[in-house]
């Protein structure tokens, strides 16, 4: 549907075709677009681990083991990602970035 309009406002559009694509879900927290993780305030047994953007795939090991020391119960944890708890939310409190990339 909007290949025509493209093609007749820049007309070089008319000689170029898309051989692929993919699409993906992207996770996003629109409070403060940082990641949220540790354990739901509210329901028991229920650990987040989202809203990392395009950040997750560089996150994802240090997530995936602060989620299973939590699944451990563990007394301390490798990385202290408690600043990332969505009682921040709660809170009212964001983590905002000065410089991102």
């Amino acid at each position: 549907k909007i290949w025509p309009r493209l093609a007749h406002r820049i007309p070089a559009f008319e000689n170029i075709k898309l051989k692929s694509a993919w699409a993906g879900y992207y996770d996003y927290n629109v409070w403060d677009q940082n990641l949220i993780i540790g354990p739901h305030p509210v329901i028991t047994n229920f650990l987040l681990a989202n809203g990392m953007s395009g950040h997750g795939l560089q996150q994802s090991i240090c997530v995936g083991n602060a989620i299973s020391e939590m699944i451990l119960n563990a007394d301390t944890y490798t990385v202290d990602l408690s600043r990332f708890n969505f009682d921040r939310i709660i809170r009212r409190e964001k983590i905002l970035e000065d410089f991102i990339v």
